[in-house]
């Protein structure tokens, strides 16, 4: 039986449902078949609305589960929301299709890819795999790789796929360039035709395509799926919303979109903003809500981030309510530097678990990657464990690696990268003279590197020693290939393990080092059991496509009791009861890259302050009690010299009266304590700096009178000249 044509079990209505949800949020819920926006701001319940909508929709109107299609952007969001809706339904009853857009595409290609000559087996090419790729490909073209670097030219090309182009040729006729680009881009592309495989950008592309070319299969989706929900609908791009239209063809489709523009932080990645405040457009009978009242955060919080967002002139006017109370002051601390900044992360987080916060419902956000330097080793200082979310994660480690490429090519034989990177993993004598010997062969016949080491083995006047090796492995690939079919993942993967003695090549490798080496493999073997436990559809490429779409926020469970430091942009999602947003300053957080400077008309400065300040609200809207805001009058970056920086202008504003104000010079002094609630204001009289030598870059040194407050806290200091001025303090160092 279809699954469009299962009987649907009258249910009786949730009980007390209506109880659980504000007016506004019922409003949502409820509201009957057509186009839906709903505009959900940081912790105003946007997954219960979608839970509840997706629950009405099934037990209240008798909409058959196979009739509705959720969509979002990460396996952890459509997991929590797959949760939820499974543990209100019957335990006989399969739920509707929620999932990622990316996962939706696959499964989509996977039936039907094979109308437009995709092959079923396609592999998944992440970044990694892209790069390899691109390095052959711009060889093969005789291109210096110095001045076409792969990595850029990855970039280039993912961008010109999310804006949906398709003729490579008349973009670059466009921006007035030479058609080395192009020739790159179609060399890539027929050599992922090749090996059968697709890049993340291409589940996307090619299943719009396939929509495009299908009409009749476009029609069956759009009557199939009556109902298609959306949620962080601000991150959907232009390839991403011409999928929508096809799914749910404007103007009166049963779409519903929920997000929130004011987090729309993903433009570098091809993120359109317009998508949300333009829907209307599109879909000129949509009705509207917005979702204001906040559940996370206290007041100060959120009035801290609506003072910064709402300086953003083509948001959707909306603000933000608590009934959780004010709440602690905001911690604002001016640092001497880096590694200063990171003493107070760390004194900060200790203080806070002394009042009874974990560790690991505390995170350290910053803006890059480079900043984590210093509070790690302030945290290693101060013997507090902390986790980097956004690290080396479980499926880049290189054992991992190896062994999924094992079983990518045990579904996909066609797949060079994976190929090359098991051909000699363990050792088997096939070295870099074996790889190029394939490789010439590969080119020879336009054949995949397994097609070319097959025929490499059977020929005479191969090596002896290289065919035997050639044959053992290629015959492995073809019985794993074969197995793929019927036997489950777990049993191709012991039995890749057991043939080619993993464990034994990690500890001769590794010698001592091996063991972490080898729980990474059985912490794979019991994942993939997991998967098989979990699962109705447990299938190779099932699993494989979830390690390929695999995100650096799929690995934060918060189980373990650690300090979590991440990106901002990693956090996205997440809330914590306190928050420490780092390196709030010029050039930083906002950031802008001397490129930016250079290079961008005015128009694309402004939009790119305007993703700043985005940033910034979905850094402190992380939030549930406590936050603190840093920055540091000096750093060091990326290996130079220490620079004196201005703060933030974020900082400027937000109302003083929000904040409690620290500085490098009270805790110098060994006078400041953190805050412990109550009435924002200065600190007590024996914090202050009044006294304290200090010394200037051009005024050299001079002794503090008095502190004036603020955002920005302003030293009248007396200088050995004899003269008195007012200098931020930011500007100024311990003499």
């Amino acid at each position: 039986m279809r699954d469009d044509d299962e009987k649907v079990t009258l249910q009786p209505p949730l009980p007390d449902w209506t109880s659980e949800l504000n007016a506004e949020q019922r409003e949502a819920v409820t509201w009957a078949d057509g186009p839906l926006v709903v505009f959900a701001g940081a912790g105003s319940g946007k997954t219960r609305v979608i839970t509840y909508r997706i629950l009405h929709l099934i037990r209240e109107r008798s909409v058959r589960p196979a009739r509705i299609l959720g969509l979002t952007f990460t396996n952890k969001a459509a997991g929590e929301m797959r949760e939820r809706v499974k543990a209100r339904m019957p335990a006989h009853e399969r739920p509707p299709l929620l999932g990622t857009f990316h996962a939706f595409c696959a499964r989509l290609l996977r039936i039907h890819g094979q109308l437009i000559g995709i092959p079923n087996t396609f592999s998944i090419y992440g970044e990694r795999d892209q790069i390899a790729v691109l390095r052959s490909v711009i060889g093969e073209l005789n291109l210096d790789a110095a001045r076409f670097n792969p990595k850029a030219i990855r970039g280039r090309l993912d961008a010109f796929k999310r804006e949906g182009a398709k003729d490579v040729e008349e973009e670059g006729r466009a921006r007035g360039e030479e058609d080395v680009f192009a020739r790159i881009h179609r060399a890539y592309d027929d050599r992922l035709a090749r090996q059968g495989a697709l890049d993340f950008n291409d589940l996307l592309l090619k299943t719009v395509d396939l929509l495009e070319q299908e009409k009749s299969l476009r029609d069956g989706l759009a009557r199939r799926y009556v109902h298609v929900l959306v949620d962080e609908f601000q991150d959907t791009n232009r390839v991403q919303m011409r999928l929508l239209e096809l799914l749910a063809p404007p103007p009166d489709a049963s779409l519903c979109v929920v997000g929130d523009d004011d987090q729309s932080i993903y433009r570098w990645r091809g993120a359109n903003v317009r998508n949300i405040l333009d829907f209307t457009r599109l879909y000129p009978a949509a009705h509207t809500v917005k979702l204001e009242r906040n559940y996370r955060s206290v007041a100060n919080v959120l009035e801290a981030a609506h003072a910064v967002i709402e300086k953003n002139p083509t948001r959707a006017p909306k603000k933000l309510w608590t009934d959780r109370g004010a709440g602690d002051p905001i911690s604002v601390y001016v640092a001497s530097s880096e590694a200063d900044e990171g003493r107070y992360v760390a004194r900060r987080a200790g203080r806070l678990r002394d009042r009874g916060i974990p560790l690991a419902r505390q995170a350290v956000l910053y803006r890059i990657h480079a900043q984590s330097r210093a509070i790690e080793e302030a945290l290693r200082s101060a013997g507090l464990p902390y986790r980097i979310v956004g690290g080396t994660r479980f499926f880049d480690r290189a054992e991992i690696r190896d062994l999924v490429a094992y079983l990518r090519l045990a579904r996909n034989p066609s797949d060079d990268v994976a190929f090359q990177r098991v051909m000699n993993t363990p050792p088997r004598g096939l070295g870099a003279r074996a790889l190029e010997a394939i490789s010439e062969e590969a080119g020879r016949g336009s054949s995949s590197l397994f097609e070319a080491a097959r025929r490499l083995a059977a020929r005479s006047e191969t090596p002896r020693r290289r065919a035997s090796a050639l044959e053992a492995l290629t015959a492995s690939i073809r019985a794993w290939h074969a197995a793929s079919t019927h036997e489950p993942p777990s049993g191709i993967l012991t039995d890749i393990i057991e043939k080619t003695s993993f464990r034994d090549h990690l500890e001769k490798t590794h010698g001592r080092e091996a063991e972490p080496r080898l729980l990474n493999v059985q912490e794979l073997e019991a994942s993939i059991r997991e998967f098989e436990t979990e699962q109705t559809d447990a299938s190779m490429e099932a699993f494989l496509e979830r390690i390929a779409l695999h995100s650096d926020v799929d690995e934060h469970d918060g189980q373990e009791d650690a300090i979590v430091l991440m990106t901002v942009h990693s956090a996205k999602g997440l809330e914590f009861d306190s928050v420490t947003v780092t390196g709030l300053e010029e050039d930083l957080f906002p950031y802008q890259s001397r490129a930016m400077r250079e290079t961008l008309a005015p128009r694309e400065q402004d939009e790119e302050l305007y993703e700043e300040r985005r940033l910034f609200y979905v850094a402190v809207t992380r939030a549930r009690t406590h936050l603190a805001l840093t920055s540091s009058r000096k750093r060091r970056l990326f290996g130079g010299s220490a620079r004196y920086r201005a703060p933030s202008i974020f900082l400027d504003d937000i109302p003083g009266r929000l904040v409690h104000e620290e500085s490098w010079i009270q805790h110098r002094a060994g006078t400041a304590g953190e805050p412990t609630g109550g009435k924002a204001g200065p600190p007590p009289v024996d914090g202050s700096p009044a006294g304290t030598w200090v010394k200037h870059a051009r005024f050299g040194k001079g002794r503090v009178l008095r502190v004036e407050e603020g955002v920005r806290r302003k030293l009248v200091i007396r200088f050995e000249d004899g003269r008195t001025r007012k200098i931020i303090e930011g500007f100024v160092e311990p003499a």
